[in-house]
């Protein structure tokens, strides 16, 4: 049972990553900002790791 938990936690977190990453290439048509790297990748990591803490209760 511990095991399944488990999963369905980090299915949450990669689910927050993908919408955070979705959302930040949405908001790039809009409004474009010139960088040397990717945002998304960006939007992913914060959304990822917001999710994390809050579905592991790292805080």
């Amino acid at each position: 049972m511990n095991a399944r938990t488990t999963f369905n936690r980090l299915r949450t977190v990669a689910s927050c990553a993908l919408i955070s990453s979705a959302l930040v290439g949405t908001f790039l048509l809009f409004w474009p900002i010139a960088t040397s790297f990717d945002l998304r990748s960006i939007g992913a990591a914060v959304g990822g790791g917001l999710a994390a803490i809050r579905v592991f209760n790292l805080v």
